[in-house]
């Protein structure tokens, strides 16, 4: 079942575009093909306030700009006649994906309230309903980190990783037309009080050395519902959801579909899962291509620091720190640089060092240079010096 940890920032995915604005203007109530952020792509489920009308979604701004985050991923959108506002908080994102479920046709209910009775806090003109994304998407992947596995392994086999996610219902009550969509990468944006999903994923899996063991494949089924007929009660999203997992150790393997139990499931889950599978295969890439150059850079960095250390660290021994740091033209350099002049000059004070980040991050700002090898130094700790070092952030016990 999905932890409440996840039911937070939903719209986190593409390249699409949107308005930054801290006022309701002219320009944000247009029709527009978008409403997600531009680093947004773990959009899956958004409980929103529907207003009917330009008034009162202007009256409702006025009075809740504590909606408006940071980041403005939950601004206002006009689709249609009517405006829509996602619900920040209340949002699931692609992360049920890698959630820990049993396998069983419903998983437990969780309950997500929208609105107390006792309080009625729901705006004026507004009603509830759900938005809904399908398509290409991204998950979080993330790990119990130990000393079984060296810290670079880490920096590779966690993050961001394709998936797919589609949304149906039975033939009675199809979900209809998309609200939104966009042509450049296939992601749609629908309506519903209630319906199933589904999110299909394969990730590779990763050896000590960073080499590929096999892939693991994920299918996340999810339904949910709104509970907000009956005013005297709490209006309510009601969700479960659940997991199947598959483990390959061949490293050529192409992505595997999933057979559910026909006797056991609904037949929309075998449909939606069918749907999901196509739409990764696709779309997606079990390796991400980004991620396959980012390992081919690392493990030639460290192929050339335990050839050239030796005789690099002779060379900078004759020179100051300064010179030192402008010596290193790459990250293995930079790794030896940083580690033969870490020392009292960079501490916090007298009685503390602090951790390995504060340290480097004063020498670099100390650093007599221009703005853009300033930057270029920071690049290199990290993608290269930080992820080595298991106890880089570490300040003692």
């Amino acid at each position: 079942m999905l932890d409440y940890h996840i039911l937070r920032g939903l719209l986190s995915s593409s390249r699409r575009t949107f308005t930054y604005k801290r006022e309701l203007t002219e320009d944000i109530m247009e029709d527009r093909k978008t409403f997600v952020g531009p680093n947004d792509t773990r959009s899956f489920l958004a409980p929103a306030y529907r207003f009917l009308g330009r008034r009162e979604a202007e009256a409702s701004f006025a009075e809740n700009k504590h909606w408006q985050r940071r980041d403005d991923r939950y601004n206002y959108f006009k689709a249609g006649n009517s405006v829509y506002q996602p619900r920040g908080f209340e949002c699931l994102d692609t992360g049920s994906v890698d959630e820990d479920h049993r396998t069983r046709e419903y998983g437990a209910w969780q309950f997500t309230t929208l609105r107390t009775a006792a309080t009625n806090d729901m705006p004026r003109g507004a009603t509830n309903t759900c938005l809904l994304v399908e398509g290409p998407r991204t998950y979080l992947r993330m790990f119990h980190r130990t000393a079984k596995y060296p810290a670079s392994y880490y920096r590779f086999a966690e993050g961001d990783f394709p998936c797919y996610a589609v949304w149906g219902r039975d033939e009675a009550h199809p979900l209809g037309r998309p609200l939104l969509e966009e042509e450049d990468d296939g992601c749609r944006v629908f309506v519903g009080r209630s319906a199933f999903g589904a999110i299909y994923a394969s990730t590779p899996r990763f050896r000590h050395d960073l080499s590929i063991e096999g892939f693991e494949s994920k299918l996340a089924l999810i339904k949910f519902e709104l509970l907000d007929r009956d005013s005297c009660k709490d209006d309510v999203l009601r969700h479960s959801s659940f997991v199947f997992r598959q483990y390959g150790y061949n490293p050529n393997e192409p992505p595997q579909p999933y057979v559910l139990d026909a006797e056991k499931f609904n037949p929309i889950w075998q449909e939606l899962a069918d749907r999901a599978f196509d739409g990764f295969v696709a779309t997606c890439k079990q390796m991400p291509t980004q991620l396959e150059q980012d390992i081919a850079y690392y493990l030639d960095q460290d192929r050339k620091s335990r050839a050239g250390s030796f005789e690099f660290r002779s060379r900078i021994e004759q020179v100051d720190w300064q010179t030192a740091l402008l010596l290193a033209e790459e990250p293995w350099q930079l790794e030896v640089a940083v580690h033969a002049f870490d020392g009292p000059q960079f501490y916090e004070d007298s009685n503390y060092a602090g951790t390995m980040t504060s340290r480097v991050s004063r020498m670099i700002k100390r650093l007599s240079c221009s703005e853009e090898r300033r930057e270029q130094l920071r690049q290199m700790i990290d993608g290269f010096v930080a992820p080595r070092n298991r106890i880089w952030d570490y300040s003692g016990d």
